[in-house]
């Protein structure tokens, strides 16, 4: 176990660990910035893999693991805390919700002492749950659309492209089409009243927006309930992407809400997981206490392409989604040929 290595072979086996699993946030970096600014790209990466390792200094028993597990899943920490172990416990415990992170600390403290009969006790338990959980199932004409819609595309394009890709479906009852995120970069009155009388779609649709005011940007989901384009969103991303979209050094910047809501559309209880908020732990923690029926991943994710970022985004929705026993609709955005 770690606790009986050196604090420098702890932090060094941690900083392995978080740098080759975010290795390719340097690709990512550079092609959302449109530049070739190498060196920053690395010290973004590495400073982050850096700030993730260090706490591991301090790991020498149960009770400091579960405080460093903690500290990196919520903020300050947690804004970068991508790579938890917590994730895995969707894997080992499926649908078992609270009990299943019980378990999770349970199997860490027979892993730190060296417990044998209790790891086979979890392995059996961890083993049944596999073997008879049957993954949920989302609402009948729930449908996530994936796009390929290049960056800074106008919100006339959009929305043009959002019409067109309608005019193939035929709503029933109860419909409800989810688009990625921030797929429309300007939901202002104009992009309403043209959506709104151009759409000949008598569904829900659920579309991933950016949001202007004064003091900054939302990142946000909007509802078109029934050709009515509402301007007040449904949800919001719990934190857009550090420094690229959220900057606390910035007037003008994306705002954290920290904290998902729950919504019911449809009678469904529904809650949204937005993009960067996929990678981190503490976004899937609150839905242990808000209980959505169903959560919806969007995502765009054409500046990480050919990186590992989306994989991992991919893994941590199947984790948390089989944790929590409740299923997923994805819509993402990607451009593969870049």
């Amino acid at each position: 176990m770690l606790k009986h290595a050196t604090k420098n072979q702890r932090v060094f086996l941690a900083l392995i660990y978080f740098a080759t699993g975010s290795y390719g946030l340097i690709n990512a970096y550079q092609r959302f910035f449109h530049d070739n600014h190498y060196l920053l790209a690395v010290l973004c990466w590495l400073g982050c893999s850096i700030i993730l390792a260090i706490p591991w200094f301090w790991y020498s028993n149960t009770k400091r693991l579960f405080i460093i597990l903690l500290l990196e899943a919520i903020p300050p920490f947690g804004i970068i805390g991508w790579l938890s172990p917590i994730h895995a416990l969707g894997f080992w415990y499926p649908g078992s919700g609270i009990l299943g992170l019980i378990l999770g600390i349970i199997t860490f403290i027979f892993l730190d002492k060296y417990y044998w009969q209790g790891l086979i006790v979890c392995l059996t338990i961890g083993c049944s749950l596999n073997l008879f959980t049957q993954p949920p199932t989302s609402p009948i004409n729930w449908q996530g659309i994936n796009t390929e819609i290049k960056p800074n595309v106008t919100s006339l394009d959009a929305t043009e492209y959002i019409i067109q890709s309608l005019s193939t479906l035929k709503p029933v009852n109860n419909t409800l089409v989810i688009y990625p995120e921030t797929i429309i970069n300007n939901w202002q009155l104009g992009t309403r009243i043209l959506l709104e009388h151009s759409l000949q779609f008598d569904g829900n649709i659920l579309l991933g927006v950016t949001l202007q005011h004064q003091d900054g940007y939302e990142d946000a989901i909007v509802i078109v309930n029934h050709g009515v384009a509402e301007p007040i969103p449904l949800f919001f991303s719990v934190l857009p992407t550090p420094l690229s979209m959220w900057n606390p050094f910035l007037t003008l910047s994306y705002h954290a809400h920290w904290w998902p809501i729950t919504r019911e559309i449809q009678g469904v209880r529904v809650n949204a997981i937005i993009c960067y908020d996929q990678l981190l732990v503490w976004p899937w923690l609150t839905l242990l206490f808000t209980h959505p029926q169903v959560i919806l991943t969007i995502s765009n994710e054409w500046w990480s392409n050919n990186s590992s970022i989306p994989d991992i985004q991919l893994r941590c929705r199947q984790a948390w989604s089989r944790l929590l026993g409740r299923p997923i609709i994805e819509a993402r955005n990607t451009l593969r040929n870049n």
